[in-house]
């Protein structure tokens, strides 16, 4: 695992875009990504296709051996992923097959919810603020709902917008 310290793309990508596939296959099975772990590992999974494999690690690329399935059928190959300098990644991925395809991804932005049961009432409605993004209009939270209580002006996660 040469270069895990230094690599800046470790975490997880959602794949957007490819150059053989449209967006509907890409999301057919869920999120199109890839995650670069910090244990020596890779996953990523798209369409139908679901892979893992061994990453060796440098600054702003990674190369991994894979193998996975594909509607069933065992599958393997090789990519890389590289960082661009729009901070996406651009995937490489080649098939044993012969195919290839190139993947474009950027940083999965990731925002966490309270868990449930675990915050009080009392300290629910702070919590929910605290993931309250600024936004022109008042949005109704899942607790909110329960108390008729609106935040003007915030956005949460999993909130539904009153009009």
């Amino acid at each position: 695992m040469s270069g895990l310290t230094t690599c800046e793309i470790v975490g997880r990508w959602r794949i957007v875009a490819a150059d053989t596939w449209d967006r509907a296959y890409l999301d057919l099975s869920g999120s199109a990504h890839l995650t670069i772990g910090g244990d020596g590992r890779a996953e990523f999974a798209f369409g139908a296709l679901q892979a893992s494999g061994e990453i060796e690690y440098a600054r702003t690329m990674v190369f991994f051996r894979w193998e996975g399935f594909d509607e069933g059928d065992e599958i393997a190959g090789e990519a890389s992923a590289e960082l661009q300098d729009n901070g996406s990644l651009e995937i490489d991925l080649s098939f044993n097959n012969g195919d290839d395809a190139t993947l474009t991804a950027p940083r999965e932005r990731l925002v966490q919810r309270p868990a449930s049961g675990v915050i009080d009432s009392e300290h629910r409605e702070g919590a929910w603020r605290n993931l309250a993004a600024t936004h022109n209009g008042y949005w109704r939270t899942p607790r909110s709902a329960q108390t008729g209580r609106f935040f003007p002006g915030r956005t949460v996660l999993g909130a539904v917008k009153v009009d």
